[in-house]
Order: structure tokens, then C-alpha cells, then sequence
């Protein structure tokens, strides 16, 4: 099945074994493809009264559901803490558990019905946006018993997934001659971060380009962001390139037309490479500048067809931007491409519906 077309898979036979999540737009799409069980690390987490929290109840009606065969998939969540902690002392693993069981039953939800969903064969898609390339410890149980896990920040050598999680596992070359690690790392694959079509999006289209270049996100953690803000500051003061860099913090709606009056966006990975910056800067017909990937892609962008790409050595950034601001005719060309692109693939409808093609419906 295309990644492109609807998945078929009825809302009633997915379950989705969810807790709080950054990307909460995809959330929001995801949900919509079935019945949510909220698995919250701490109870108190429960915001909304839509939600449906994992209950005592709920775990017995849902082993009864899934030996009946009732769900054609599962979409479980990374989890946010796992059953037992490498290098603690036993006891206080048992504590802690103990405390966890009677405070937060709730984020129990996919380590009790783990061995359900294996015993029955049920379909399990695990969903994982964590920043980081690595695949925690923590979801080596979800990786073993799932049919596919989706990663946003999926490494290129996917075996370096697995790396510095286990004392035997400092070496890539250990961990690619593990039948283990081997088995797992088909299972693997990656998913953007996506974007969304917010509701005031149209009323955030810029009539007339007045920028040249916009930026705006934190420094502190990224090494690469400062050095690209130094290249941006030397363009404006020496060439006379016209930026954009809010002092603060701005509403979403500020952002996204302060974007679209910008030719390009400045859109350097943060803690990680993907980020919605990428995606949602092409909705407001703004090119993104972005480092030269380091993760592998779901759909890529291409480089001077969707996206420009930069090398961050020898004031790369300062090259590309030079070149890009030479030519607006290419610009608008890459723009309208990036943003069809985006459009047919990274918005969070078309990418939670690509998760879900996956698995075949059961015929009754």
C-alpha cells in the first residue's frame, strides 16, 4: 500500500497505548485512527476528561479484547521508564517498583499487556520521537515483540541504535555480529516529525517578501546554532542581508508570519535533526537552510528541490545563503516543490495514516 493513501484499518480494531508526547499535533491525528488507553508516567498527568486512563478495569477488559481477537493492531508509545534500572541495587528496584504499582498504576499500561498482545499475535507498531538516536534500554521489551518501530531521529547505521545501552555494546562492530541486535534493526524505521495545518495558517501568508533570512529557537543546546547566528550577523553587517532574530520567545501565529515574509529559514537541528521548523516553514512558502542531515528519512527533502542543505564546516551556511538570495526565481520554484512535498507526506494525517498501512486488515 502507498504511504500516501488512507489506511484501512477500522478505528475500533486499533488500540493505542499513549502518554504525553512533545509532538502532541500527531498525537491528536493519531488518535482519531483509534481507541486511545492513556498510560501517563504519573497519574496526576491526566489533563483532559476525554481520556481514558489505563485502570485496573481496563487492563482486564483489554486482555479479554485482545484474546478475542477484537484488534487488528496496537500503536504503543516509547515508554517513559522501564520495569528495572541496570546497575541498582535490587532492593531498590523492588521499592521503587512497589511505590510506582500503587501511585502510578496507570504507566503499567504497556508492560502488563506486553505479553497478551505476544501471546495473541496481535500487531504491535511502536511510535518513539524521543531526541536521540539511540533506542533506550528501556523499549528493548516494545522492540522484540513489535512488528515495526517508527523513529523520528532514526540513525543512518541503524546498528548505532543500540549503542552504549548494555556494557557489551561500546563498539559498533559488537553490536552489528549480534543475531539480537541483527533481528531487531529490520524492525526499525523512520518517521518525520511532521507537521500540521494549523486553522490560522492562511491568515499567516506574508502578501510580499520583506526578509531575506528568519530565525528563531533556542542556542544553548545545539553547537552548530551559534555559529550559524555569528554567519547570519557577519552576512547582515558586511552584506547587508536583511534578518530576522526575535529577542524573545513569540506566539505561534507571530512566528509563522513573521516566516512567511522571509525567503529563507534558518532551520539548524537542535537537540536532534528533524524538528517541525523543516516541514512547516514550506507551508508558509519560506525555503529552509538546514545542516546536512545525519539521521535517515522518512521521504527526505531534496537538496534545491524541496530544501537547501548547508555543510557546517568553512562558514558553509554563508555560501549557501549567498547563492540562494542570488536567485528568488529559484526560491519561489523550490518553495511551491517543498511544499506539495510536504503536503503529500509530512503532514501529521498523511504520516499517521502511513503507520497504520502497515498491518492488513483481519477479515471477518
Amino acid at each position: 500500500m502507498s504511504d500516501t493513501t488512507l489506511n484501512n484499518l477500522s478505528p475500533e480494531r486499533v488500540l493505542i497505548l499513549y502518554r504525553p508526547c512533545s509532538n502532541q499535533r500527531f498525537v491528536k491525528e493519531l488518535l482519531k485512527r483509534g481507541t486511545g488507553i492513556f498510560c501517563p508516567p504519573k497519574d496526576r498527568d491526566k489533563v483532559a476528561t476525554h481520556q481514558k486512563m489505563f485502570t485496573w478495569k481496563e487492563w482486564l477488559r483489554l486482555r479479554r479484547e485482545l484474546a478475542e481477537g477484537r484488534y487488528d493492531a496496537v500503536v504503543c508509545f516509547g515508554l517513559a521508564e522501564g520495569l528495572w534500572r541496570p546497575g541498582r541495587f535490587w532492593l531498590s528496584n523492588v521499592l521503587k517498583l512497589i511505590k510506582r504499582f500503587f501511585t502510578s498504576f496507570a504507566s503499567f499500561g504497556p508492560h502488563l499487556l506486553l505479553p497478551t498482545i505476544t501471546k495473541y499475535r496481535v500487531p504491535l507498531i511502536v511510535y518513539e520521537w524521543e531526541d536521540s538516536q539511540a533506542i533506550a534500554r528501556k523499549n528493548w521489551p516494545l522492540l522484540e515483540a513489535c512488528t515495526l518501530y517508527y523513529k523520528t531521529q532514526c540513525p543512518v547505521n541503524l546498528f548505532k541504535a543500540f549503542l552504549w545501552q548494555d556494557k557489551r555494546n561500546e563498539c559498533v562492530f559488537n553490536v552489528s555480529r549480534s543475531p539480537r541486535y541483527q533481528k531487531w534493526a529490520q524492525k526499525i524505521r523512520p518517521l518525520s516529525y511532521g507537521v500540521t495545518e494549523v486553522d490560522y495558517l492562511a491568515d499567516c501568508i506574508a502578501p510580499e517578501k520583506t526578509v531575506d533570512v528568519f530565525f528563531a529557537g533556542g542556542v544553548s543546546y545545539s553547537w552548530i546554532r551559534p555559529d550559524g547566528l555569528r554567519q547570519l550577523r557577519e552576512l547582515a553587517q558586511e552584506e547587508g542581508v536583511i534578518i530576522d532574530i526575535p529577542d524573545k520567545a513569540i506566539p505561534h501565529r507571530e512566528y509563522l508570519q513573521r516566516m512567511s515574509r522571509a525567503w529563507l529559514v534558518f532551520s539548524p537541528e537542535g537537540a536532534e535533526w528533524d524538528c517541525t521548523r523543516h516541514h512547516e516553514s514550506l507551508l508558509v512558502g519560506t525555503v529552509p537552510v538546514i545542516n546536512q542531515p545525519n539521521i535517515r528519512r522518512y521521504k527526505p527533502y531534496l537538496d534545491g528541490e524541496h530544501a537547501l542543505y548547508y555543510n557546517v564546516e568553512e562558514d558553509g551556511l554563508k555560501k549557501v545563503i549567498r547563492a540562494a538570495l542570488a536567485d528568488k526565481e529559484r526560491l519561489r520554484a523550490i518553495g511551491r516543490c517543498g511544499a506539495e512535498h510536504t503536503r503529500r507526506y509530512h503532514l501529521h494525517t498523511r504520516l499517521a495514516d502511513a503507520m497504520l498501512s502497515a498491518v492488513q486488515p483481519t477479515v471477518l
